[in-house]
Formats: C-alpha cells, sequence, structure tokens
C-alpha cells in the first residue's frame, strides 16, 4: 500500500483555522469537521476519511497519521490535556501561515531572474534562427539550453534536501553542520522553534517537564536536540539543574539556555520557552528573507555567465564564418 503523502502546509494552515473557528463558535469537534468537509473541496477527502474513524480529536487524527506531521500531534496532545483545543488549533494555523509565508517569499524572490534567464535564452539564440541553421536549429538550442538548466536546478534542490536529511539524522555532523550559513543555520532554526514551540505548549498543558521536553525533541526532528534532550533529562533526574544540563551539551544556542535558566528558577519554565520559540520563529523567518534575497543574486550570476558563453560562442562562430569567407578571395 502506498503511503499518502502530508498534507501541504497550506491546507493545514486553513483546516487547523477552521477548526479553530468552529470550535470557539460552540460546535463539537465533529460538528466542526462535518460542517468543514461539506464546505471544503481541498479538504473533504481526508476531513471524511477522519469522521470515519469516531468522534474524538485522537481517533479522528489518529486514522490519518500519515498526513500530518509530529508538531500536529504533540500540539494537539497539549490541547487535550489542557483542554484548550481550540487553542492548540489557533498555534497549528499560526506555524503553518509562517511556513507558508516563508515559502512565498522565497519563491517570489526567484520569479523575476528565471523570467530573465528563460527570456535570454531565447533572445541570445535568435542569430541561429536568422543567419545560422534555421529555426529547428533554434530551437533545439533553446530546449537543450533550459533542460541542463532546470535538471541541475532541480537535481541541486533534491541533492541539498537529501544531504540535510541525512545530516539531520547523524548528531555528529549535525553538530558541526549547524553553524555553516544558511546550508546548515536555517534548518536548525527551523528544528529550535520547533522544539521550544511544542515543549513550552505542553508544559502548559500540565505535561511534567521530561515528557513535555522529549515529545518536542521528536516533534523537532533533529537528531542533534534528541541526544541533547535526552542526555539533559538523564542528568537533571540524576539530580542535576536543568539550566545546568542545558548549557553543558552545547548543542543550544544562548537565548535557549538563559529562556530554561530564568523559567527554572522563576517556576514559569512554559513562558519562558514560549517567548523564545517566538524569538526563534522570527530568527527563522530572517534567515528566509535573506535566502530570498540571495538565490537572485545567484541566479543573475549564473545568467550573465551563461550569456557571456554564449556571446563567446557566437563571437568564434561568426570569426571563423568570416575567415572561411575571405580565405578564396586571398
Amino acid at each position: 500500500m502506498i503511503a499518502l503523502m502530508q498534507l501541504p502546509a497550506r491546507a493545514k494552515e486553513i483546516l487547523f483555522a477552521d477548526l479553530a473557528e468552529l470550535i470557539r463558535s460552540g460546535m463539537t469537534f465533529r460538528e466542526s469537521l462535518e460542517r468543514i468537509s461539506r464546505h471544503s473541496r481541498r479538504l473533504r477527502g481526508v476531513v471524511t476519511k477522519m469522521l470515519s474513524a469516531g468522534n474524538t480529536p485522537e481517533e479522528c487524527f489518529g486514522v490519518a497519521r500519515s498526513r500530518f506531521d509530529e508538531v500536529d500531534f504533540s500540539v494537539l496532545f497539549a490541547g487535550i490535556e489542557s483542554g484548550r483545543l481550540e487553542q492548540s488549533f489557533v498555534g497549528l494555523s499560526a506555524y503553518y501561515a509562517t511556513v507558508v509565508e516563508c515559502r512565498k517569499q522565497f519563491f517570489r524572490g526567484l520569479a523575476y531572474p528565471l523570467f530573465v534567464f528563460n527570456l535570454g535564452v531565447f533572445i541570445i539564440n535568435i542569430p541561429t534562427a536568422v543567419v545560422g541553421a534555421g529555426v529547428g536549429a533554434y530551437f533545439r538550442e533553446v530546449f537543450q539550453a533550459l533542460m541542463v538548466f532546470y535538471l541541475l536546478l532541480i537535481g541541486g534542490y533534491f541533492l541539498t534536501r537529501f544531504l540535510l536529511t541525512m545530516v539531520a539524522m547523524n548528531p555528529a555532523l549535525q553538530r558541526r553542520f549547524r553553524f555553516i550559513p544558511l546550508l546548515g543555520s536555517l534548518p536548525y532554526q527551523l528544528a529550535l522553534w520547533r522544539y521550544t514551540l511544542i515543549s513550552s505548549l505542553l508544559i502548559a498543558s500540565g505535561l511534567s517537564i521530561y515528557k513535555a521536553l522529549d515529545m518536542g525533541a521528536k516533534g523537532c526532528k533533529n537528531a542533534l536536540i534528541q541526544r541533547a534532550t535526552a542526555e539533559i533529562i538523564i542528568a537533571s533526574r540524576a539530580g542535576g539543574n536543568l539550566s545546568d544540563a542545558f548549557s553543558e551539551t552545547a548543542a543550544f544556542p544562548e537565548e535557549v539556555t538563559r529562556a530554561v535558566t530564568l523559567g527554572e528558577t522563576a517556576g514559569r519554565l512554559d513562558f519562558q520557552l514560549a517567548s523564545v520559540a517566538s524569538l526563534m520563529q522570527r530568527e527563522f523567518i530572517s534567515l528566509v528573507q535573506f535566502l530570498a534575497e540571495l538565490a537572485p543574486k545567484l541566479i543573475y550570476i549564473l545568467i550573465v555567465l551563461y550569456l557571456g558563453f554564449r556571446a563567446y560562442g557566437m563571437m568564434q562562430g561568426v570569426s571563423s564564418e568570416i575567415h572561411a569567407i575571405q580565405q578564396p578571395l586571398e
């Protein structure tokens, strides 16, 4: 049986926002799902499957587990435990709204340079159609150039995702890789945001600190944070301070260890982790914005290099033709 892919981030944002609003209006969880299944064509399939499982959130989301992320279930669990289910849905909707907006910023930045590149490929090869081998050869050259470029672009994307996945699964690699600008820091910043967000919500729901941190580590999908959290729990249970255990792992930035120290001292760990989660979110957004500004510049460099290469090739071709014409005259 083929495993279903997760719902897109935009679909999750809509689902959780609708659930939060309908439950806030006084509907039960099942009634809310039934209303969504009637008015949302995009969500009808997954919601219908959820409705077939039962009445409780645990039953409904459990049957569609492959369509959701670990962070969804962690935050959902916090809402069930605290009796504030609609607040969990509000938090999840906000989380996915941020993810969607970050993706939009990145791809908006790529749209214009990609348009310029495509236009440049069509223009730079016009001499082939006018004075060269003809229209057929012109379209062949355009197609070959675009095909090579997009294959490299798509291949680079999937290769990067594969490498990042491998690094995220290896604590030793992750410990070093997280300091590499963007390529390492961006996914690690996302993991920190998820970790602090999940942990703060679970602690606020009344779950034990150790269980909340463990679930936060699992939800962030980062091997270094998972190993560090396991070490923290062992050290703390042995009689050490939670803040000291966080510092000794050297796996977290100063902002996180400071929040844990303040939270442990004041007895408000959930509040401090929620505050640092907001900070991790802002820093993640800043990194995405920087990447959205940097990526088009890199593509422009590739455009200049390609057009320069093509222009040089055309000049060489014209020079050869002139030389061939001059030879009989001599």
